[in-house]
């Protein structure tokens, strides 16, 4: 009980020490490729380099702006000061801790504890980030296997493989869409997921048949579900 306590007081001090950890880790690692791209840099235009400021900046501005408009469609507003701060600390965390953005919707959650935010409140800003993120590159494979097919840069195999990616992208995306638009099916899914995955732990740790509970699952499936048609009905007005 004491160690959770610690734990709990001084998490943010525990969550640094073990960044700065990993990036020392990080840096005797690859320590031999930074050495090279230090040199590389002498080749590179000085107006690209310093192109980039701006260029970042506007990237920060824009998710900031994003976060604060989906929060704020679910009923929580943040000042664009402390958002813009946490979209720093997020890139920074996505990179020490590179997790395809899990660590990223982690460390989203935890921050925003603090300001009052409920935890799927902030879940589901990071996933409708991610989601809208996913939909702008579809729209960009699109344009590109359209221009690749055209201008005849590229055999008929790749532009085959190419396709059927593309419609993967598209049919899985309306699919997801499809069925968290649903209690019913969203309920569904998720039970038939949490059986799959309580499945599987099961036979790595027989003593614990239902590590997932289907009961604490069910409000969160639905309170997402409900978010979800929140962000939608936004979007349609």
């Amino acid at each position: 009980m004491a160690g959770d306590s610690y734990l709990k007081r001084n998490w943010k001090l525990i969550l640094n020490v073990v960044t700065i950890a990993a990036l020392v880790v990080l840096v005797v690692l690859v320590h031999k490729q930074l050495g090279q791209t230090f040199d590389n840099l002498v080749r590179v235009h000085a107006w690209a380099l310093l192109l980039l400021i701006p260029v970042e900046a506007a990237n920060y501005h824009a998710q900031t702006r994003m976060y604060q408009s989906l929060l704020e469609i679910i009923g929580d507003k943040l000042s664009y000061k402390h958002l813009f701060k946490l979209s720093l600390e997020l890139n920074f965390v996505n990179h020490v801790f590179p997790s395809g953005g899990v660590s990223g919707i982690s460390y989203f959650s935890l921050r925003l504890r603090s300001d009052g935010v409920k935890g799927s409140h902030a879940t589901l800003a990071q996933l409708m980030k991610l989601v809208l993120t996913f939909i702008s590159f579809e729209l960009l494979l699109i344009v590109g296997m359209l221009i690749l097919a055209s201008v005849g840069k590229a055999n008929g195999f790749m532009i085959l493989i190419g396709g059927c990616i593309t419609t993967l992208i598209i049919v899985g995306t309306a699919l997801a869409a499809f069925i968290i638009g649903s209690r019913q099916r969203v309920q569904n899914f998720f039970s038939g997921a949490t059986r799959v995955v309580n499945w599987l732990i099961h036979l790595v740790r027989p003593h614990h048949p239902e590590t997932i509970s289907l009961e604490r699952a069910r409000p969160v499936v639905d309170e997402l579900h409900d978010n979800y048609n929140l962000f939608k009905n936004n979007l349609d007005a």
